[in-house]
């Protein structure tokens, strides 16, 4: 039996035997109004809830996966984006560190100028320019870029070879 809605049956909610629906095949949207909306499986674990102007959150065997945020979008520690059918990359925060994890082909970063610097203190480590040098740093102090006509060491600094500084 199935409950309709509407001048023609616009919705119907029935259940065929083993499933239960919800059908709404009439013109327009379906539209599902509260304050708070949880979706939840048969023991009340949410699944997915909706917060009144604010967040939603997805859920997988109880815990949040994915949250939106005034901001952007919120990952939980040790939850992976994966990308791919493999997934052939992940990327996620263990709590502690950030991993970038590529299984297939060669990762590509592309932009026309990138650094790599420190969060906290603002130290330099890598300087890339396109068409341009590719500069390393120690301790905020550059000590080898690439220029036009082959490499550069800045005055003061050496290159050492060999377990031993071989040769220098």
């Amino acid at each position: 039996t199935k409950a309709r809605f509407g001048s023609g049956g616009d919705l119907e909610i029935y259940h065929n035997g083993s499933a239960s629906y919800i059908d709404e095949g009439g013109t327009g949207s379906l539209y599902i109004r509260g304050s708070d909306l949880y979706l939840t499986d048969e023991d009340g674990t949410n699944m997915l809830y909706a917060a009144n102007n604010a967040g939603v959150s997805l859920h997988y065997g109880g815990g949040v996966k994915l949250a939106t945020n005034s901001d952007g979008v919120d990952f939980g520690d040790n939850v992976k984006l994966r990308l791919g059918d493999a997934p052939d990359y992940k990327i996620y925060h263990n709590g502690s560190n950030t991993y970038h994890e590529n299984y297939t082909g060669d990762l590509f970063i592309k932009s026309d100028q990138m650094y790599l610097t420190s969060w906290t203190s603002g130290e330099t480590y890598l300087h890339a320019v396109k068409d341009g040098r590719v500069a390393l740093y120690h301790d905020n102090t550059l000590m080898i870029e690439t220029i036009s006509t082959g490499t550069n060491i800045p005055d003061g600094k050496f290159a050492k070879f060999g377990n031993s500084n071989d040769m220098s």
